[in-house]
């Protein structure tokens, strides 16, 4: 890449930010010895929209430059009337189909447990609002929110990110090649 190290980092800020759409967080790093040397592997996330890539680079920032790499490739391949449908609800604003509901379906059409939901933390002292938990498996997700209700929103669409980027991180080209086009 010639356009310097953080070019693909620094085009997917502005296009998320042109959107009004949260900016993407580092959710972990993982170095790992290889032959050639330490490789890290870093997972980025949108918070807003149900979408994870991981990069892999010789340095944390080249890692994580491929991530948003990816996640710019993904942006483009959908239209904006997506992604304001894979937006957290906010501001009273309500989307088609939820996270609640990605996920339902997802793990119907995967064969995989029933999700169970349990609240952690509720409104009370200085705490203003609910932390909840989901478990499927083995695979546990945490989200916040001012109502019972976005918690579970929001913890519901990081445990659909994580098992898409699991279950679909290999078949995702097999699915990519075999879509309509045109």
């Amino acid at each position: 890449m010639t356009e310097g190290e953080n070019h693909y980092l620094d085009l997917l800020n502005k296009h998320l930010t042109r959107k009004q759409i949260s900016l993407p967080v580092v959710v972990s790093c993982v170095p790992s010895d290889t032959p050639t040397g330490i490789l890290y592997s870093l997972t980025l996330r949108v918070p807003d929209l149900v979408i994870d890539k991981v990069g892999t680079g010789k340095t944390k920032q080249e890692a994580k430059n491929n991530a948003a790499r990816d996640i710019v490739k993904e942006l483009e391949k959908i239209t904006a009337q997506e992604v304001s449908q894979q937006r957290v609800i906010g501001a009273g604003r309500r989307i088609r189909k939820n996270a609640v509901a990605l996920l339902h379906e997802f793990i119907q059409r995967h064969k995989l447990a029933k999700p169970s939901y349990q609240v952690l933390e509720s409104p009370g002292g200085s705490r203003s609002d609910y932390l909840l938990e989901v478990c499927i498996g083995s695979h546990t997700q945490q989200g916040r929110g001012s109502s019972k209700k976005i918690a579970k929103l929001a913890c519901s669409k990081m445990m659909y990110a994580e098992l898409k980027l699991e279950i679909l991180g290999e078949e995702e080209e097999e699915e990519e090649g075999s879509s309509e086009s045109g």
